[in-house]
């Protein structure tokens, strides 16, 4: 199965997510790892794994995966073109609402990649 990563930051008293992306460069398998993240999900084919951070874990991983963007199958052109704007949209939004962010969901999910 493929696993993705998706992250939904959520300001002090926001019922609804500031931001939504979802950060390809971001290792799934390491995250499904991490204490922090519970199964929270399992159909039995698919699973789900979810982690509600507060801001400076979040910023933790953000930082730790940076490097990640730019590396392997990553590196190539085509892949910064989509995952550069990623990481500019996560940045500005990170630090415009330090301070401000009541928690961060991030999941990973499998899916079907049909390979």
């Amino acid at each position: 199965m493929a696993k993705s990563v998706s992250v939904s930051v959520y300001a002090i008293g926001a019922r609804t997510a500031r931001l939504h992306i979802e950060p390809r460069w971001w290792p799934a398998d390491v995250l499904c790892h991490d204490p922090r993240f519970q199964q929270s999900n399992d159909t039995g084919s698919y699973n789900d794994w979810t982690a509600e951070l507060n801001e400076d874990a979040f910023l933790r991983l953000h930082e730790e995966f940076r490097p990640l963007a730019t590396t392997g199958i990553y590196h190539s052109d085509d892949w910064q073109l989509r995952i550069q704007p990623q990481i500019q949209v996560l940045d500005a939004t990170l630090k415009g609402a330090l301070g401000t962010i009541s928690h961060v969901n991030v999941t990973v999910f499998e899916w079907e990649s049909g390979l």
